[in-house]
């Protein structure tokens, strides 16, 4: 069976419950005299509260409206409604079917809105933390990934192999929750795009900033790192917006300290400094959001040297256990309730490329 016979077969019992529930009202009605048989008219407000809810409001001021118009016929045929009373009673008759109308059309939009929202934020959900991780040629790969609420983030990362290299772009759109969700995947997507044409770090951020600027608003941004890999030459070239450099995984010190040019989507024709380095077999980085450093407690933030000290230790493990002892430690610090969202990634040269899922929480 199709799903369209199976949508028409599903429309048709819903009308049929309408009109059957309708007929049932209307007939105990009929069949019963005195205060019973005008009480039982109130019960109209059931295949009304069921139209609205199975077809929308407008289905249900229609069938309301014919109710209302049949009590007044009723009436005027001297079977209805008791005389000398009737005003009230139709005024009192017609309000409940109002109101039924009004607050089943109310929690029909409601419970509309949440099945939209959360299947929105399923899809930002996939889209900005991919449950698998690209295989790329001559890297060990592994990200952790941690929003502050609703299970979407302002964070993402992008891995993915362009024109013979490896790209890894980390971002932090400001703020958190579903809006800085829905900026972080446009924003996604356009680094994705620029990293297409380009293997220059600097250029591929240029590129995006100045999209940006054009379709955010002024105080929208975004800070962002960007790694392009040659593992033909063993080279990393990196830039970055506003965001903290790469730490080394060979002494656990900032590449050229500094967070490059301003933040995307803020300078119009800001231009970013392309930085590079040899990894040999086993050398590596570690990037990641300020939802790390900025990890707090007490009014205090957990900071840059406990990070750096951290991976000074950690330096010969694999990116996996650093990146988990990283997220143990903001989650100890603020005693498992990040303020902002986190994404950590480590990432280390070998001969042959691997790469470890996300651990999305």
């Amino acid at each position: 069976m199709s799903v369209r016979t199976r949508l028409r077969g599903v429309f048709a019992v819903k009308v049929a419950a309408v009109a059957m529930t309708t007929v049932a009202v209307l007939a105990a009605r009929f069949a019963l005299t005195g205060a019973t048989g005008i009480g039982v008219g109130f019960l109209l407000v059931v295949p009304v509260g069921l139209a609205t809810w199975w077809f929308g409001r407008r289905v249900g001021f229609i069938l309301a409206a014919a109710a209302i118009a049949l009590w007044l016929g009723a009436w005027a045929a001297g079977a209805g409604l008791v005389a000398g009373g009737w005003e009230a009673a139709m005024a009192m008759r017609a309000a409940a079917l109002v109101v039924t109308v009004f607050v089943v059309g109310s929690l029909r939009e409601s419970l509309s809105r949440l099945v939209y929202a959360q299947a929105e934020l399923g899809a930002l959900h996939d889209a900005l933390s991919p449950a698998r991780i690209p295989r790329l040629p001559g890297l060990e790969i592994a990200v952790t990934f941690r929003p502050a609420e609703h299970e979407v983030a302002g964070d993402f990362y992008l891995v993915q192999a362009a024109q013979g290299r490896n790209v890894i772009i980390l971002g932090d759109v400001v703020g958190h929750g579903i809006r800085a969700a829905r900026e972080a995947t446009f924003a996604r997507a356009l680094l994705g795009s620029m990293a297409s044409g380009t293997g220059d770090p600097g250029a591929i951020l240029g590129l995006a900033n100045g999209v940006l600027c054009e379709a955010w608003e002024t105080e929208d941004f975004l800070t962002a790192v960007c790694l392009v890999h040659d593992p033909a030459a063993g080279t990393l070239f990196w830039a970055c917006a506003g965001h903290p450099a790469p730490v080394s995984l060979v002494d656990g010190r900032e590449l050229n300290g500094d967070h490059g040019g301003p933040p995307l989507g803020i300078s119009p024709g800001a231009t970013y400094k392309t930085r590079e380095t040899t990894l040999r077999p086993g050398d590596g980085v570690v990037v990641y959001t300020d939802g790390l450093i900025e990890a707090k407690r007490d009014g205090m933030m957990l900071g840059v040297p406990r990070v750096l000290e951290l991976v000074r230790l950690r330096r010969s493990q694999t990116p996996g256990e650093i990146v988990g002892a990283l997220e143990e430690i903001a989650l100890d610090f603020t005693r498992g309730h990040l303020s902002d969202d986190m994404c950590i990634i480590a990432l280390r040269m070998g001969e042959v490329g691997t790469y470890m899922p996300p651990e999305n929480n």
